[in-house]
């Protein structure tokens, strides 16, 4: 596999999906390739043997990681790769930021409640849930005191 970082490796993946990743031929060890994204046709080279790799595009400037022009070959070359790679690596991922965006959300909806309104809500959760979540919630209040009962 060629080293890339998730943001990468999930763009990558869209483009090879999309279709997009043009073969254009074979010469040896070496694929060459075209992908139009954004209007804007990019040419790649992979070396299958050493890894060695070119694409025309900005972000291939940058040598410790692989574009995702380069990781869309890739995967249009190892189809079964690509597959494993959504599974282990970007599902997760969607899902962690899915859960990120979720969380920040309700954290604004929540600073926007007065007191009232805040307490309405969790005795209303604290109605729902079981002894396990009240018995832990206690906890962390109480952790959270600075009084000492005695």
């Amino acid at each position: 596999m060629l080293f890339t970082n998730r943001k990468n490796l999930k763009q990558g993946y869209e483009i090879y999906k999309s279709g997009k990743v043009k073969i254009l031929g074979y010469k040896g060890n070496v694929v060459t390739a075209e992908i139009i994204d954004d209007n804007t046709t990019y040419s790649i080279t992979l070396n299958l043997k050493t890894k060695k790799k070119s694409c025309t595009c900005a972000d291939s400037l940058d040598k410790r990681t692989t574009c995702k022009h380069v990781v869309a070959l890739y995967f249009e070359i190892y189809q079964a790769e690509a597959k494993n790679c959504y599974d282990y690596y970007i599902k997760p991922y969607e899902e962690y930021l899915d859960k990120r965006h979720l969380r920040l959300a309700l954290i604004d909806k929540l600073s926007k409640l007065d007191r009232a309104d805040l307490i309405d809500l969790i005795y209303s959760l604290l109605e729902q849930s079981n002894q396990d979540t009240v018995d832990e919630l206690f906890y962390k209040l109480d952790n959270k005191s600075n009084e000492i009962e005695i």
